[in-house]
């Protein structure tokens, strides 16, 4: 029988040894022999033949490189009726991007492919560095500094959409009247019009055409991919671009291509769409206006009948008085209010609530006077106030409450009155 080996602890007391080894006799009874080692030089040696096992492994990969490939496989759908670049319009709550979401699950099919999908909400202190290339730092083991290139989440997404042209990629940006498009990619602005687009598809046929199974190619990276293409003349000098090397000391340029499976879509807010008629981008993009609609609070299952239909009258009646009172505003159907603001409304809390977001936004970020204000909600208040008998078993609204919105005369006495009504509890504490 082999040696067993047992642990010897320093201790103050004089029969240490005695102990230890009568310790050790007990918990393992079938040794023989006991042997002391030294349990740091073992963790020495063992971590030694780990960072050198691990060192053989990275200089492995290293000489392996990235190794990328076209891959056929198919998933989803490549669907000619949805435009390649696709821009929403609308005041918000108007449901742009559900309407990208039923496209991508309904159309393209890629619901359940999340790896195919970059949803990128453009605020203000983006940078180009964050969705195209930046420079990235880090610290050697000799505290030397170390720049490196940085990858963005853009540039990374459409190098995974060349890899598989068979299938659907999509990319939206949120909100993009923050910024402008042309600072954040404008490395991309030229290659993102369908006639600049790269058809690999097409290009698996034409290398094939010439005795070349790209499928079977493999490259270090993207970039020899692209320089592969060129050199082979499988697509044209217009469907790529040049972008620099920002660390490397290379007078050469990589290039890039903007695959034609990858979908680009966008949303903004109308009333901020200047920013947006200031790019050279609506020649680029198939431009959809996003409205209200009053269907879409009457199509909610779980709210009473009786409730829809009164909500959604007040809703399209807030909106026809909208229009009526700002008519001589240049863009009238800027300050429309979104159908989302009043989903799920079925009581006077949930009412109170929408209606004092709708109060907000007139007040603050649309700036009306209040006289205007008043005016718009004349309406659509009277009307659901000669209904309230209809539904107040279900609706708890009393006309008298209506009547106090009405006689407000000023935004602060109308607030407080929805907001009591809205958050009496709270209020109270």
């Amino acid at each position: 029988m082999s040696n067993r080996i047992c642990f010897k602890y320093n201790q103050k007391n004089d029969n240490n040894d005695n102990f230890e080894k009568i310790d050790c006799k007990k918990q393992v009874i079938s040794i023989k022999t006991c042997e002391d080692i030294d349990l740091y030089e073992l963790y020495k040696n063992l971590r030694k033949h780990f960072e050198e096992f691990s060192q053989k492994e990275t200089e492995v990969e290293a000489e392996k490189g990235e190794y990328v490939k076209i891959n056929t496989q198919q998933q989803g759908k490549l669907n000619q009726n949805i435009p390649i670049n696709l821009l929403l319009k609308g005041v918000p709550g108007t449901g742009k991007s559900r309407l990208l979401d039923k496209i991508i699950e309904e159309d393209l099919k890629i619901k359940d492919k999340p790896e195919n999908i970059l949803r990128i909400n453009i605020h203000s202190a983006i940078t180009n560095a964050e969705l195209m290339q930046g420079i990235g730092m880090s610290t050697t083991e000799e505290g030397n500094i170390l720049y490196l290139e940085k990858e963005g989440l853009v540039l990374n997404h459409i190098k995974k959409a060349i890899q598989y042209p068979y299938q659907p990629f999509v990319l939206i940006l949120e909100e993009i009247q923050e910024n402008s498009l042309n600072e954040l990619i404008g490395d991309l602005i030229y290659l993102i019009e369908e006639d600049k687009r790269t058809d690999l598809r097409e290009v698996l046929d034409k290398a094939r055409d010439k005795g070349i199974n790209l499928e079977i190619q493999t490259f270090n990276d993207i970039t020899e991919l692209v320089d592969f293409l060129i050199k082979k003349g499988l697509i044209d000098r217009k469907q790529y671009i040049k972008i620099p090397y920002l660390v490397e000391n290379k007078t050469e340029y990589k290039p890039l291509i903007f695959p034609k499976n990858l979908y680009v879509f966008c949303t903004s807010n109308y009333r901020e769409d200047k920013k947006i008629m200031e790019d050279n981008l609506l020649r680029r993009f198939t431009i959809i206006e996003l409205y209200p609609k009053k269907k879409v609070i009457q199509e909610q299952e779980e709210i009473p009948e009786e409730i829809k239909e009164l909500i959604g009258d007040f809703f399209e009646n807030l909106n026809n008085s909208i229009l009526e009172i700002l008519k001589e505003e240049i863009h009238p159907d800027r300050y429309l209010i979104g159908h989302a603001i009043f989903l799920n409304v079925n009581d006077k809390k949930s009412f109170s609530k929408a209606l004092i977001k709708v109060i907000v936004e007139f007040k603050d970020l649309k700036e009306l006077e209040f006289e205007t204000v008043k005016e718009i909600l004349n309406k659509p208040l009277e009307l659901i106030k000669n209904k309230i008998e209809e539904t107040k078993s279900l609706f708890e609204l009393e006309s008298s409450e209506i009547e106090n919105l009405l006689n407000a005369q000023s935004y602060k006495e109308l607030i407080d009155i929805l907001q009591n009504m809205a958050y009496e509890d709270l209020l109270n504490k």
